[in-house]
């Protein structure tokens, strides 16, 4: 209520309201810079990735041109005619040293071989074993060489069945020799290191998530970070969908595809765009503090407007408050606008309305009160009367006059008490007393069938504690606990300290608290406190002590049931 209080003022009211406005037009703004500024990093980010891939293209087409030229050199160079028809044996040796000083001169290739249609080979690698036959033209893989037309391809070392094992892969660039006729015969065969790949398309900043991959002419990934990839059709299906539609594409991913020049392979790189959250991180943060800042300025500078806007209206509603707390007039200055003054009249002749009728409205609700706690206390003392007079009536019809008398004096004890209608509290002691009077009554009417106990702490027993608040939970735990069962039933008072509260349990053995055996009435406590007597007692506790305070029901493991009460400590 305060909260709503506060901004229904006027000059909250006004200072909102051009708060709210600058805060649209601050929030419009730094929404448009925001997004503006985002989409040119993106954009700029965009141009970055397809550079870096252009030029990634470029450089493994640059260094595949370079091997070609190294292939043509060496189909083209007369001692390797020569060598092929093996007519000279200084052209072989020539040839030999030219294959291994080429093969020398750069650590990525692998092997150079010089290969003859009738299967005369010549090649810098020593181990490397190639399937060879009297004519060439049946072995697969030669003639996969021929057709290549200088094309790359990936193949194994042994240029042999392929497999999926990245580590025995090569880049195979193969020139076919022709005689001076155009006949054919052989090839130049370049293996070159499939690692020459990865040198280069690591060199590209795609971010930290980022990476690229290789398509060929078939559409089939030939080089990808990750070698798993390879192996799952699925995932390569969705890498070669993103790469033809480049769609699906992930917001935080940028997808840029290039052919690499003089072959049949596709560079693809996807980029990721953490340094693009990072700059929008900074961005936001940014606007951020600038918004507060300009905000902050909207604030004070709309508080003051408003400040000046209301200030009549404040300055009235200030003196009436100031009147309130002694019901005096309200009296404006001299230089007060008219429509003060009027008001001020207004609101005097209403000060004295109301002034009046909280006196009245006073002296009815404290005679209301009265009437509610007599109106209990006469619920109460009817209560446990009729009891008591049934136990004496019981008595005497089996003359026990003895008893009777003793009943009859507990009772007269009991009865100065409750007669008291003029005392709503009483020192703990006299109450406890009143308790045991009951029990001892009750004890004379069940015979061998209830027992009780009395403890606390002493320093208690001065304590003020509402008047026959114990008595009606007694005869409850009597009634409804004890008295149903056979054996002999056992009442436990206790009253302790804890903090500023007096609690006191009253506890028996019996059957224990049921809520469905007892009286249903809709007007019980919470906890659904069993009999009227209950009821009123805890009512009692509430209209003296305060809504907080009353007492609780449960039952114990060992069986029977236990009320505790939370009073105020009162010494």
């Amino acid at each position: 209520m305060k909260i709503k209080y506060y901004f229904s003022k006027i000059n909250i009211q006004i200072a909102l309201t051009f708060f709210v406005i600058s805060l649209l037009l601050v929030s419009l703004l730094s929404a448009i810079v925001y997004y503006s500024a985002v989409q040119i990093m993106k954009d700029s980010m965009k141009k970055q990735t397809e550079d870096a891939v252009v030029q990634a293209s470029e450089y493994i087409a640059s260094y595949l041109d370079k091997i070609k030229t190294l292939s043509d050199l060496i189909a083209m160079h007369p001692e390797t005619q020569a060598a092929l028809h093996q007519e000279e044996k200084k052209a072989i040796e020539s040839l030999a040293g030219m294959v291994n000083l080429s093969a020398a001169s750069d650590p990525r290739i692998q092997s150079i071989a010089v290969i003859s249609r009738n299967g005369f080979a010549l090649t810098s690698d020593n181990n490397m074993v190639i399937p060879l036959s009297a004519d060439m033209m049946n072995e697969s893989w030669y003639q996969r060489a021929v057709a290549s037309k200088q094309m790359p391809v990936i193949t194994s070392i042994r240029h042999g069945e392929f497999n999926r094992q990245k580590s025995s892969w090569v880049i195979a660039i193969s020139h076919e020799i022709t005689g001076k006729a155009g006949e054919h015969l052989g090839v130049v065969l370049i293996d070159v290191s499939y690692k020459f790949i990865e040198d280069y398309i690591s060199s590209l900043e795609l971010g930290k998530a980022g990476y690229a991959y290789i398509l060929d002419e078939n559409n089939q990934i030939l080089y990808h970070p990750d070698e798993s990839i390879l192996m799952d059709k699925m995932k390569a299906d969705e890498l070669l969908a993103l790469a033809q539609e480049m769609k699906s594409v992930p917001k935080d991913r940028i997808v840029t595809k290039s052919a690499i020049p003089h072959s049949h392979w596709t560079l693809v790189g996807i980029s990721s765009l953490e340094q693009v959250e990072a700059l929008q991180n900074r961005l936001i943060s940014t606007i951020i503090w600038i918004n507060a800042l300009l905000l902050a300025v909207s604030l004070i500078i709309s508080y003051a407007i408003s400040r000046r806007l209301s200030g009549p209206i404040v300055e009235l509603q200030r003196a009436m408050k100031e009147v309130d707390e002694n019901w005096g007039h309200l009296h404006p200055g001299n230089r007060a606008y008219a429509e003060i003054k009027e008001l001020a009249a207004e609101y005097n002749a209403l000060l004295d309305r109301i002034k009046l009728l909280t006196e009245d409205i006073a002296q009815k609700e404290n005679a209301k009160r009265v009437f509610e706690l007599k109106a209990l206390q006469s619920q109460i003392n009817p209560h446990f009367l009729y009891n008591t007079l049934d136990t004496i009536l019981w008595l005497a019809e089996f003359g026990e006059n003895e008893k009777v008398v003793e009943v009859s004096k507990a009772l007269g004890e009991m009865l100065r008490l409750s007669l008291s209608i003029h005392q709503d509290r009483v020192p703990l002691e006299q109450e406890l007393l009143h308790t045991e009077n009951y029990l001892k009554i009750q004890q004379q009417r069940y015979v061998d069938k209830i027992s009780y106990s009395i403890s606390g702490q002493e320093d208690l027993l001065e304590a003020e504690v509402p008047k026959l608040i114990l008595q009606p939970i007694v005869e409850n735990s009597i009634y409804h606990g004890i008295r149903p069962q056979k054996k002999m039933g056992q009442i436990n008072i206790g009253y302790q300290r804890e903090d500023d509260l007096l609690i006191i349990t009253v506890a028996d053995d019996g059957l224990g608290y049921h809520p469905q055996k007892q009286e249903k009435d809709s007007n019980l406590i919470k906890t659904k406190l069993g009999g009227i007597g209950m009821k009123n007692v805890d009512q009692r506790i509430k209209i003296l002590c305060g809504e907080e305070y009353g007492i609780t029901i449960e039952n114990q493991e060992n069986g029977g049931a236990i009320v505790t009460y939370r009073l105020p400590l009162s010494l």
